[in-house]
């Protein structure tokens, strides 16, 4: 199928955008992280490691670079653009580059998307000693539904790179977030970091009534709360908010009462009937 000129048009502006940024780059011989070690020992066995002396790929200078974190082994190059950090696999083109960090982003801002379903953003920046800044990155990916999820968040520091990593959980069913930490772990003892987790991965809570082979789910995202028949594989009953608002929750989950169920957030209790009929609201007692 082809597909018009107008339809066309959009594609060929993002590509023309790409193509000014990567022209006005001027990549440096520089190591990006000017007080960092080579090679950062966040455990036993996980470590990140950035070479101090560049190299030469594709006439562009690069940086070695390699972590091995949680299971994950990495291996190519680190590009340092100046105001943007850049990862190239072992055995790829400089062209085929991907953001890895952005000196110029802002809390909230998203430094890549790679598809719907993986994706990085910055959930905190804070100011660390003389001019560090400190960065608290979410790397994010639904690998589907039968595969694990890589959730995790990197701590970068503008001078002397990775410095802390925590891999993390959220139960499903009432919303806690478990950490598993490496590295400088201080810098996930302030509970805003596991409230900044939840305002942007906590998106959907479920209930489970067993007796009745029955699951309850609210998604924040779409406003919609539902009731699945789990042993027919099929959606029964569904109410969709009309609120904004509850994108932005951080705690929410779902609870049983006498022929129906309540969806409790942080200050209100939503009273639904079996068929998910909205029979009261208002403040949780």
């Amino acid at each position: 199928m082809k597909m018009s000129v107008p339809r066309l048009f959009p594609y060929f502006s993002i590509l023309l955008l790409m193509g000014q940024l990567a022209c006005s780059e001027e990549f440096q011989t520089s190591p990006p992280f000017p007080n960092g070690v080579e090679r950062s020992q966040l455990d036993n066995n996980d470590f990140v490691y950035i070479g101090k002396e560049p190299q030469l790929l594709d006439d562009q200078p690069v940086f070695p670079f390699s972590y091995q974190v949680f299971d994950e082994r990495f291996e190519g190059f680190l590009a340092n653009g100046g105001e943007r950090l850049y990862t190239i696999g072992l055995g790829e083109s400089f062209s085929e580059r991907i953001p890895f960090f952005d000196f110029s982003l802002q809390k909230g801002d998203t430094l890549h998307k790679y598809t719907p379903r993986k994706y990085h953003i910055i959930i905190d920046k804070r100011t660390g000693e003389g001019a560090e800044e400190i960065y608290f990155v979410l790397r994010r990916t639904r690998r589907g539904i039968s595969d694990l999820e890589e959730r995790q968040v990197w701590v970068i520091s503008t001078t002397r790179g990775v410095i802390a990593i925590a891999s993390y959980e959220i139960d499903p069913f009432i919303g806690n977030v478990t950490l598993d930490m490496i590295g400088d772990s201080e810098w996930f003892r302030d509970k805003s970091i596991t409230r900044l987790i939840k305002y942007h991965d906590y998106t959907r809570a479920v209930y489970m009534d067993v007796d009745r082979s029955l699951m309850y789910e609210f998604n924040k995202i779409t406003g919609i709360i539902k009731c699945r028949d789990v042993k027919e594989r099929e959606e029964i009953h569904r109410y969709q908010f009309n609120n904004p608002e509850l994108n932005a929750l951080e705690e929410f989950y779902i609870l049983p009462q006498d022929r129906g169920v309540i969806l409790r957030t942080a200050d209100s209790c939503y009273y639904f009937s079996e068929t998910l009929n909205l029979d009261n609201s208002g403040a949780c007692p």
